[in-house]
This record gives structure tokens, sequence and C-alpha cells, in this order.
């Protein structure tokens, strides 16, 4: 059953639901209405309210005026999620619930559920909104709406692929496209590609994740889904990164970054932030790598993005380390570390387990080193992260390589190099290769090393 989620210390002030306070929650809920339709200049608008709304939300939960809670929840949930107010949105899809409980209406009850689960996954409670999500589906199966059905097998499929469970997901997201097929139009069938191309992302198949990519592009402009066109932009820029394709992929960045803000989608502007960093980092554009990570950074923190948080806390680590500055870099790490295990993204958590075990190898601390590797490998594998299982692969070769036992280095690098031709990695199949010539030299095998060499 539905329970409280946690929320933020925030003080609301309750607004008393009197004749006075019924007509100040008709005008901010026609006012939500109104500026929603205007998109970001609206969104903007509405933030200066923001706290009023809440306070007039809450005056209406005590009087029981239930009408009044529905109309006001519906009126501002677009812009909550659009903007990213997860604890605010954890506090109207709760009231949601109880109005629709009260109201006696099945499917709005399920709606609501459904949103306190994505409220809840960004703020981190991943396992919880699996249990939402799931309670929303039984509820959509219940009432008949196919429509709703496929959206929360989506978000089920996202849930499962941040979990690392990427079999569950695929499931959910082949079973939501079987519904598309029937009922459904091109809007909900760009949700299902998407969750699809994460997943094989998520493994390291980038290829093919691509070309799902393409896809959601395509059919987003032609629709004129600008926020769909944005994201899949962004993950395109991703995969170009991946191949090894840099200037490609900050084209692909900056076009989508021009689109989160055009629409004030705050999540997909900290993320396209992101991404350009790690971008500009490739291009060895440092400082524009740094003013980028920290815009990411603000932008997640001051959401309660908590997953974006770590990822890009994690990054400047990333770019610390390059400035070789090793002690800020490994408190940059364990802070990502910290959020990813509190938020329970294990996917994620492997991430900076190898980036620390990379920094104390470089510090000649091995035995730190070869720990760190070793719990991302287990990650990695334990998720079916086969990218990743590659990257944490190699890195044990370098330790043992490092401890001149060029055997064990080896047998390493030869995993990891089959794993990046399997995923279509090709910078990091040029660097096992490198490896094992070096590995193979210095083992005195000079025909191996030379049958490297020459690929």
């Amino acid at each position: 059953m539905v329970d409280r989620a946690k929320t933020r210390d925030n003080i609301i002030p309750t607004v008393e639901i009197t004749e006075a306070g019924e007509r100040l929650a008709r005008y901010y809920t026609e006012l939500a209405k109104a500026e929603s339709e205007k998109g970001l200049t609206g969104y903007q608008r509405l933030d200066n309210d923001r706290m009023q709304i809440m306070g007039v939300l809450t005056g209406c939960v005590a009087h029981e005026d239930w009408a009044g809670v529905q109309r006001l929840v519906w009126a501002v949930d677009g812009y909550l999620d659009m903007q990213g107010y997860w604890t605010e949105r954890q506090t109207t899809s709760q009231a949601g619930i109880g109005a629709a409980q009260q109201l006696g209406h099945r499917r709005d009850e399920g709606v609501h559920i459904g949103n306190l689960g994505t409220a809840s996954r960004h703020l981190g409670l991943v396992t919880q909104s699996v249990d939402y999500y799931q309670q929303a589906l039984d509820i959509s199966r219940e009432v008949g709406n196919t429509s709703d059905e496929g959206a929360w097998l989506n978000h089920l499929g996202n849930t499962y692929t941040i979990l690392g469970k990427f079999v569950q997901a695929i499931d959910r997201y082949k079973e939501a496209l079987a519904i598309n097929y029937k009922s459904e139009g091109q809007q909900r069938k760009v949700a299902y590609l998407g969750g699809l191309a994460d997943v094989y992302f998520a493994q390291g198949q980038v290829r093919e994740a691509k070309k799902y990519y393409q896809q959601i592009l395509d059919i987003s402009h032609e629709l004129g889904d600008r926020q769909n066109e944005g994201n899949a932009l962004g993950n395109l820029g991703n995969c170009y990164r991946v191949l090894g394709q840099a200037e490609t992929a900050l084209e692909y960045h900056q076009k989508a970054l021009i689109i989160s803000q055009d629409i004030g989608d705050r999540k997909a502007e900290s993320d396209d932030w992101g991404n350009l960093a790690t971008t500009y980092r490739l291009l060895g554009q440092i400082d524009q790598a740094i003013e980028a990570y920290e815009t990411a950074l603000k932008i997640s923190q001051a959401n309660g993005y908590r997953r974006g948080e770590a990822t890009h806390l994690g990054n400047l680590g990333l770019v610390y380390r390059d400035l070789k500055q090793p002690k800020k870099a490994i408190k940059f790490y364990k802070d990502a570390l910290t959020i990813h295990q509190e938020i329970e993204d294990p996917r994620n958590a492997a991430m900076p387990l190898g980036n620390l075990g990379n920094i104390y190898h470089s510090l000649k601390e091995l035995d730190k080193a070869f720990d760190y590797h070793q719990q991302a490998l287990a990650i990695s594998r334990e998720i079916g992260d086969r990218q990743n299982e590659g990257i944490d692969l190699g890195n044990l070769g370098n330790v043992y390589y490092a401890q001149d036992q060029f055997e064990q280095a080896v047998e390493h690098y030869e995993q990891a190099l089959a794993i990046s031709r399997e995923v279509g990695n090709r910078p990091f199949e040029a660097n096992q290769l490198y490896n094992l010539w070096w590995s193979h030299h210095k083992l005195n095998q000079k025909d191996q090393a030379k049958h490297y060499l020459s690929q």
C-alpha cells in the first residue's frame, strides 16, 4: 500500500480554507493552468508563488475539500515535474491519492500513485518507486486503461534499468511496446524505444542503442515533441562520444541544451551541461569542463536530483585527477559513491569505485586500488554491464602489470579486449591491444607482442 515518503523540512504555510480561501484555491488553480501553458516563462512566474500554492493545497486537504485538491494537484503537476521540484511533487501526489480515494476516482488514484513513484525515484528512493509503479500498473489493468498500463510498464523498465536489472527492464519495455502496437500512437512508442535504447547503452551495446535513439529523434522531430527531441539529441551525443567522435558529440549536446533551456526542463538541462562538460574534458578543454560540471551540479542540487548530483561530483573528480590534484579528486569520488549507495544505484556506484581504484593506483597504493577495482567488477558482472565489466578487467590488468605479474595482466587484458570488441568500444579496444603488446614484451614473448601491435 502507499505510505508517506520522506520530504524536506520546508515550512509550508497552511492557508485556512474559508470562503476567501476557496477563492484563493480557485485563483491558484487557474493561474497554474494558464502559466503552465506558456512553458518556461510561465514556470518562472509560478516559482514566485510555489510555496503559497503548496500552503493552499495543505489547507484544502485539512478542510477535506477533495474536489479542490484534485483540481489544484492536476494544475501544478506538469510544472512541478518539468522543473524538477520532486519534494513538492511528492506532497501533491500524496494529496491527490487521498482526494481520489475519497472521491472514488480509481483511475486518478493510480495516476497519482505512479507520479509519487516518479518523484520518489528522482529523490533516490528507487526500490520504493518500484512498489508505487507496480500499484499504479495494477490499477490501470483493473480499470482497463491500456494507455496508463503502457506508461507504468515503461516507468518500471526505467527503474529496473537504474537498479541494473536489465532482463526485467527489457521485459517491461517489450510489454509496453506490444500495447503500443495494438492501441497507441507514436508519442508513447518514443518512450518505450527510449527505454530499450537506455538498456542497450547501459550494457555497452552502443551501436544498437544509437539505432533506437535515431528513431526517437526522427519521430519526435516529426511530432514537434521538443522534450523527447532534446533527450534523443543528448543520448545520440553520448553514443558518438563513446564511439570516439567527440566533435560530433559536442554538436549534439549543444543542440540538446538549447532545447532543455527553451522548454524549462531543469533535469534535462543538468544532464546536458554534464554531457557537454564530459565532451569538453575529452577534447582537453578543461576550464570549460569544470564550469559546465559546476553548473550541472548546482542545478541538480537545487532540484533534489540526487543521481545527477552524484554523477557530476564523480565527473569533477575525473577533472581534478587529470589536473594532478588527487586529494580533491578522491573527495569528489567518495561523495559520489556515498550518494549512489544511498539511492540504491548499483550501476553508477561502480563508476566511482573504479575511479578510486585508478587514483590509488596512481598514488602507488596498489592494494587499495585492487580492492576498489574488484568491488567495481563484482557490481558490473552482477548487473550485466558488459562495457564497464571490460573497463574493470582492464583496470585490474593494470594493477597486475604494476606489480610485475604480467601473466595475470595478460589474462585480464585479453578478457577486456574481447568485451571491447563485443560492445564496439573502439578506443578501449585500441588501449587493450597496446596493453597486451607491452605485457607480452615484458614476458619476452616477441611474436605475441607483434601480433597485437599489428592489429
